[in-house]
């Protein structure tokens, strides 16, 4: 508030000024330009490029201003789709978990199912004992369901 007032107390004093001291800025003098002598009114002279640049610096600033609401915004639209997409790719590995997890889920049952299938194979063809198969172990046996010669290989029933 207090620059505010502060410019428009120094504007009023320039307009003062001038207004004040018009017939001496208006009148006609030689103005020398370098290679030729012109007749103009020096006050005219110094204080239209003045207007103009006061009038081209605030346009160019709120251009500028302008710009830069237009980059902001293009950046947080850009943010906002990055976002989206982050959301997006994370319910996509959560699928992914869920599917990767089903699919472990059923290879185990595949396989546990195909270890039952042996075991009833095996039981098929006598090669696992009915006392074995309380205790878990499994012998080695002939074709007739007998153990040869009392070896005995032992392994983890699954």
């Amino acid at each position: 508030m207090v620059r505010k007032l502060s410019f428009l107390v120094v504007v009023a004093l320039l307009t003062a000024f001038v207004w004040l001291n018009w017939s001496a800025l208006s009148a006609p003098v030689p103005i020398s330009l370098g290679w030729t002598t012109v007749e103009a009114p020096l006050g005219l002279v110094l204080f239209v490029p003045l207007v103009v640049l006061c009038v081209l610096l605030p346009a160019w600033a709120i251009s500028l201003h302008a710009r830069v609401l237009r980059d902001v915004q293009a950046i947080r639209k850009a943010l906002q789709q990055r976002e989206l997409a982050d959301r997006e790719e994370g319910a996509r590995l959560v699928d992914l978990r869920i599917d990767l997890l089903r699919a472990l889920d059923e290879g185990v049952h595949a396989t546990a199912a195909r270890i039952g299938e042996l075991e009833d194979r095996m039981e098929r063809a006598r090669l696992l004992t009915r006392d074995d198969e309380a205790t878990g172990t499994l012998r080695q046996g002939a074709p007739g369901g007998a153990a040869k010669d009392g070896e005995a290989a032992v392994a983890n029933r699954w």
